[in-house]
């Protein structure tokens, strides 16, 4: 939906971002420290200290060397629904305040450490190191989590949470813990005050306690958690939020997994876990396989192809059973080998199959998309812009275009920017005017006939196709141009959900303007 805040204010959603103030920061700090307690307390002793040092610092390194810095969609982040991530982010204001470089770093170290505590987590559903470690690695190597390390997005924090929780109610469950119960709930609310969808994680944790456990009376406190968590999620969010809704993949790596994000080979790995687990009424593993259905029906019909990276992140949180999966797949393969040379050879050349079939995926997801350039464009750019300027930008009335420009502004120092939906009405003549010369403003202005939107084409102009929208507008801004671009860079034009470019490259930058007010030329730059 278009904005339609005063032109030089943020969202007051955005405040507490600069303020560390948040409620919830208080929540992240306890189960932080309740987090610390757990892993002190003999758990690196049984899985290996250092082995999970490094399975940390190996993911951290992967979204380092690999992650691509993109936008995500910071008006989702900081505004829609769950205002978890928010709180976090706003600890940065105790340092100077947060910026681009200090929110994507927040990313990359909740999802370098997500592979340790799903490790942790499967280690006490099956005390084998082997498959907690496969089954933490294959996490760290996803090509879509690594890419969701290097968002303003909420997938990362979805991914550790949930990972924290499966920990803490695996480990309560094991030992009746009161610290790692608390870890659990901590975690839960947290995960699901970040997503919506993440509300699959409360019969995920049904399923995790019913298996394995008698509902006796030390599982009364499980069960009130459960029931108060799924009151609040219901409470929480708007109706249809979260809904439930079968999806419509048909085909293997559909069901399995979204084939263009993920290794074929994983992919056989985790059915083939699926197989042998339900033959041998593996308990866990029937946990790990109903956990995988039920993200796949929260997934909100969500067609997924290799270009709409965002409508994955619905899934986010069925990776940690289906890392699971493939790490219990990997660990019976090697104890049915005999021989330790074939077992090494062989399961070497599986890691190095997975490793290649992860290569396609990791290009295809890895590989930046324009608006990611856009992003790191206006990062540079904007702290050039003239003091005092105003923007105009094009929206489309739809979340397909990067728009948390004033979020932007504010994040490198430049708060001075006032940024406005293109209207030359209402402008403010003592500014330099400029029209940001979005990437989308070289898109086809023909109406596609192979895609989704051909179901809410109509003859009214509300249902026109976004991109079109946001060409009519830069065209009417751009018959007020009064010069060359100030800033203006060109950028590959990479596809990314439903956009469609005239070309193979586009133009972008800031324009200046010149608009009249009471009969009179203002607004030229300075």
């Amino acid at each position: 939906m278009a904005e339609s805040l005063p032109p030089d204010a943020l969202p007051r959603t955005f405040e507490p971002l600069f303020q560390a103030t948040h409620s919830l920061i208080w929540v992240w700090l306890l189960l932080a420290v309740l987090l610390v307690g757990l892993a002190l307390w003999r758990t690196p002793a049984r899985l290996g200290a250092w082995p999970m040092a490094a399975l940390v610092a190996g993911s951290f390194l992967l979204r380092v060397l690999l992650g691509t810095p993109g936008p995500g969609n910071p008006d989702i982040l900081f505004e829609q629904y769950g205002q978890a991530p928010l709180a976090l982010l706003s600890l940065w204001a105790l340092v100077g305040g947060p910026t681009p470089d200090t929110l994507i770093l927040t990313a990359r170290v909740l999802g370098a450490l997500a592979p340790a505590l799903l490790a942790l987590a499967a280690f006490e559903l099956k005390p084998d190191r082997r498959l907690a470690f496969a089954a933490g690695v294959l996490v760290a190597i996803q090509p879509l989590l690594i890419r969701f390390s290097s968002d303003c997005e909420r997938q990362s924090y979805v991914l550790f949470l949930g990972a924290a929780a499966l920990w803490g109610l695996a480990r309560h469950l094991r030992t009746r813990s009161l610290v790692a119960f608390l870890v659990y709930v901590l975690a839960a609310f947290l995960c699901i005050q970040s997503r919506p969808e993440a509300f699959a994680l409360i019969p995920i944790s049904a399923a995790l306690v019913w298996p394995g456990h008698r509902w006796r009376r030390d599982m009364l406190p499980v069960a009130v958690s459960l029931a108060g968590l799924i009151v609040w999620a219901v409470l929480q969010f708007p109706p249809g939020a979260g809904r439930i809704e079968f999806a419509r993949e048909r085909h293997l790596d559909g069901v399995f997994f979204d084939g263009a994000f993920t290794s074929f080979v994983i992919q056989w790995l985790v059915f083939g876990g699926i197989l042998v687990g339900l033959w041998r009424r593996d308990r866990a593993v029937i946990w790990a396989a109903f956990a995988l259905l039920v993200v796949q029906l929260v997934s909100r019909d969500r067609p997924v192809d290799n270009v709409d990276l965002f409508a994955a992140r619905f899934r986010t949180l069925g990776y940690l059973p289906f890392a699971f999966l493939g790490g219990y797949a990997l660990t019976e393969l090697a104890d049915r080998l005999r021989g330790f040379r074939f077992r090494a050879v062989l399961l070497g050349a599986i890691w190095v199959a997975i490793g290649l079939s992860s290569l396609p995926p990791a290009r295809t997801v890895l590989t930046p998309r324009t608006m990611d350039l856009e992003y790191q464009f206006l990062v540079r750019a904007v702290p050039d812009l003239p003091a005092d300027a105003q923007v105009f930008f094009p929206a489309s009335g739809r979340d397909l275009e990067f728009r948390a420009y004033r979020l932007v502004s504010r994040l490198v120092g430049r708060a001075d920017v006032i940024w406005r939906e293109w209207s030359p009405a209402g402008h403010d003549p003592r500014r330099p005017s400029f029209f940001y010369l979005h990437s989308l403003c070289n898109a086809n202005p023909d109406v596609p006939r192979d895609g989704p939107w051909d179901s809410v084409y109509s003859d009214d102009p509300a249902f026109l196709p976004p991109h079109l929208r946001l060409v009519e507008q830069c065209a009417d801004a751009l018959r007020h141009q009064s010069g060359p671009p100030r800033i203006q860079e060109t950028l590959p034009a990479r596809r990314f959900s439903h956009e469609r470019y005239l070309g193979t490259s586009m133009r972008i930058g800031f324009v200046p303007l010149r608009l009249a007010s009471d009969g009179n030329d203002v607004g030229s730059p300075r």
